[in-house]
């Protein structure tokens, strides 16, 4: 089959949508399916992406509510004018159109209600993010994807989507990169960067969005914890306002790795990955740490804190948790215990492997196929 993924941006250091895009290309293509990709940009990893065809899409940068409108009006021009024919029309994030949506943005609505509270409904580019979801819903493509049970719920809750058209599918990761396992030295010689001796208990945290993520907050918990807790913070933030945070005797207990290409070996270093999002439809984190066996500290608003509740994979606080709460949980934890919930971890994660995910991803491809797919 022939599909046109419709993106925003297509590099991989923006984050977890752009990376599972790139995935899932990459997947497809490797099964003999045709990818043809429009974006604003494209970095060295797209671009070099055999079998991938891209297609440059024009964006006005500013002001920001511009962005949006502006990629959604010439990604459908550009999607509609293009000569190949396509079987389905791919498409994430803020737009209004196509045969298969991944609500992988989340909900506007439900952020909004989470976190940033009624004042952002005076913010322009929260109108028009709600606008382009409510104009997409209103008339619904055939195929909406979640990506977790948390945004299921909330499409059901904020637009009433008929339950036929909605899926229910996670994201899969890389068991191979992402294993318990790790090389020879590895740990070693990631201990002397870190200055570590290797009897300090070691929390990791990724984000570039300092609220949304709970970035703040992680190092609000590395204040009130004691000197053997470590706190890796791997992604791009704003690096200043994170060190204005912390305390001057805890400034060593802060690790700001910056954007890591090397997940894998932060996860297999820690003890616990935290996820402290404020609003998160479905961290790829979650899934990337227990494929690694290393257990997820999460609030409620994360998408996944819904596996790591159910099977057991760690803790789940509630959105509003005081410091407190998560450092009497670590520091009473019982570290003979700690074998058995990684291996529980690195089991459940088995069930989220890519294979699975592209195998879910052709079956509703096959079964909604239709040789005369209208671009919505």
């Amino acid at each position: 089959m022939h599909l046109a993924i419709v993106s925003r941006y297509a590099e991989r250091a923006r984050g977890g949508h752009e990376r599972y895009l790139q995935r899932l290309s990459r997947g497809l293509i490797e099964r003999g399916h045709q990818i043809s990709y429009f974006s604003s940009c494209f970095d060295e990893d797209f671009e070099q992406l055999t079998g991938l065809t891209t297609v440059q899409v024009p964006l006005i940068k500013f002001p920001q509510p511009l962005r949006y409108l502006s990629f959604n009006y010439f990604a459908r021009r550009a999607v509609n004018r293009s000569q190949a024919k396509f079987d389905f029309v791919f498409t994430t994030e803020y737009l209004t159109f196509g045969d298969i949506y991944r609500a992988g943005a989340g909900i506007q609505r439900a952020e909004i209600d989470a976190y940033l509270g009624k004042t952002a409904l005076l913010s322009p580019k929260s109108l028009v993010k709600i606008y382009l979801q409510k104009k997409l819903f209103s008339n619904p493509p055939p195929v909406v994807l979640a990506n977790s049970r948390k945004v299921q719920q909330q499409l059901q809750e904020y637009f009433q989507l008929p339950p036929e058209k909605l899926f229910l599918l996670y994201n899969g990761t890389d068991l191979s990169r992402f294993s318990p396992k790790d090389q020879p030295g590895e740990k070693e010689r990631l201990r002397a960067q870190l200055k570590l001796t290797g009897d300090e208990t070691v929390l990791l945290i990724s984000g570039s969005n300092i609220k949304r993520k709970g970035l703040d907050r992680a190092v609000e918990l590395l204040n009130n914890l004691g000197p053997e807790y470590h706190l890796i913070l791997t992604g791009s933030p704003d690096q200043k306002k994170l060190l204005d945070k912390i305390r001057s005797d805890r400034r060593q207990q802060l690790h700001l790795i910056g954007h890591s290409e090397t997940m894998e070996q932060y996860y297999r270093l820690s003890d616990w990955t935290l996820v402290l999002s404020r609003y998160d439809p479905a961290p790829n984190v979650v899934l990337e740490s227990i494929a690694s066996g290393t257990p997820v500290l999460t609030t409620e608003q994360s998408g996944l804190s819904e596996l790591v509740a159910e099977e057991q994979l760690g803790a789940v606080v509630n959105s509003k948790f005081t410091v407190a709460e998560i450092t009497n949980f670590l520091d009473d934890y019982e570290p003979e215990e700690y074998p058995e919930l990684s291996r529980r971890c690195r089991l459940s994660a088995k069930k989220f492997s890519q294979n699975n995910h592209l195998d879910n991803i052709e079956a509703i491809l096959h079964s909604h196929h239709s040789a005369d797919a209208d671009v919505r």
